[in-house]
């Protein structure tokens, strides 16, 4: 993900974040973390190697934003 400039431009090297992901061992649940995120010069997104083990990391948008529903919770609500 390349942070829009005006993002850049705000910041020292941290903005809010929000990672959306799946745990290695279970991928029927979308998970997010709200966290402020390093970027590199340019102007990619890092996330440190301690959060990124045992995940499957799908996003990462600007912000922190609250995921409301996701297709996995849908998925499981019809099995029930």
């Amino acid at each position: 993900m390349t942070v829009s400039n005006h993002v850049k431009a705000s910041t020292a090297g941290n903005v809010p974040a929000t990672a959306l992901y799946y745990l290695e061992h279970e991928l029927s649940a979308l998970y997010h973390a709200h966290l402020y995120a390093t970027l590199s010069d340019g102007g990619r997104v890092l996330l440190a190697a301690s959060f990124r083990d045992g995940k499957v990391i799908t996003a990462v948008v600007e912000g922190h934003v609250n995921v409301l529903n996701t297709l996995g919770e849908r998925l499981l609500s019809t099995q029930e």
